[in-house]
């Protein structure tokens, strides 16, 4: 179900990796509203101690995790990072804050969803004006940049 809702959401027609993380976002709020216990049962699964069902779960999570990402990772645009950044470095960071975003909300018991989405485009804001070039807007369609 969650590889299902990550591909759904994942343009591959724009290259733009933030955008395709807050596409991943979109999906990962719209698939909490639906199904609101499906994170935390992903997350208890690490606390089972059956060492065999531990590591089966390890490796269905393994497998997720690499199908999840490499949409979002597939052929990303690098070309619209600045040139002194560390792509992969700022990607894994991108990736990593947002998804700690996801767990805070999650934490709070999804109790103020404008607020989460306040403080998702003020990450994503950052990381635009931090990590991308300043005369590119960012946006692909058709492989033209759009302004």
């Amino acid at each position: 179900m969650i590889i299902e809702n990550t591909k759904a959401h994942v343009s591959q027609d724009n290259a733009d990796f933030i955008r395709r993380m807050s596409e991943t976002m979109a999906g990962n709020m719209n698939l909490l509203k639906e199904y609101p216990l499906v994170f935390g049962f992903a997350r208890s699964c690490k606390m089972e101690s059956s060492t065999v069902v531990a590591n089966d779960i390890q490796e269905i999570k393994d497998k997720t995790n690499d199908e999840i990402l490499s949409d979002v990772y597939r052929n990303v645009d690098k070309s619209l990072f600045k040139d002194e950044v560390d792509i992969q470095m700022v990607m894994f960071t991108i990736k990593s804050t947002l998804f700690q975003l996801v767990h805070d909300f999650m934490r709070s018991g999804f109790d103020d969803e404008v607020e989460f989405l306040t403080k998702l485009d003020g990450y994503l804001t950052f990381f635009k004006s931090v990590f991308l070039q300043v005369n590119i807007k960012n946006r692909r369609r058709g492989g033209k940049l759009c302004t």
